[in-house]
């Protein structure tokens, strides 16, 4: 019997304080939905990899600090965190103050989906942009992965 799709929204859990990717996931979720036709992007930039690779990724302009999130349309940078927990890196607190040089960049650290979700709505008063415009970008950058199949070995 096939499995029926849920329909289920996702919520951040309640019984324990959320992990940071749970945070982000809500907040890219939100973005989403509130203003489908812009771009909300996450910058891979943590993570434990090999030696190797991580010399590969630094040649191919890997920079550490980068923040978590970047919204073009809003010049906004966003290095979330968790609610209680979480702590900013010294390379991250240098690059957040480096890209808050640049003219009309802001970037900030906020704790939890809910913190960031008022930092883009405060941002985007701020500078009264048209998030209702709807640009063509294709639904496929919105879409949640696709489960892969399994190759039966």
């Amino acid at each position: 019997m096939a499995k029926k799709a849920t329909t289920a929204r996702w919520e951040l859990p309640t019984d324990r304080e959320p992990l940071e990717s749970e945070e982000q996931k809500d907040l890219v979720r939100w973005f989403r939905q509130k203003w489908p036709g812009h771009l909300i992007y996450a910058v891979p930039n943590g993570g434990k990899r090999g030696a190797r690779e991580a010399a590969k990724m630094r040649t191919e302009g890997v920079t550490a600090g980068i923040p978590d999130l970047e919204i073009p349309a809003l010049r906004l940078y966003i290095e979330l965190k968790r609610q209680k927990t979480g702590t900013t890196k010294p390379e991250q607190r240098v690059m957040i103050a480096h890209l808050n040089m640049i003219d009309g960049c802001e970037a900030i650290v906020c704790r939890g989906s809910a913190d960031a979700q008022a930092a883009i709505l405060r941002r985007n008063e701020l500078l009264g942009l048209p998030l209702d415009v709807k640009p063509q970008i294709p639904a496929i950058y919105h879409a949640p992965p696709k489960a892969r199949k399994s190759r039966g070995r």
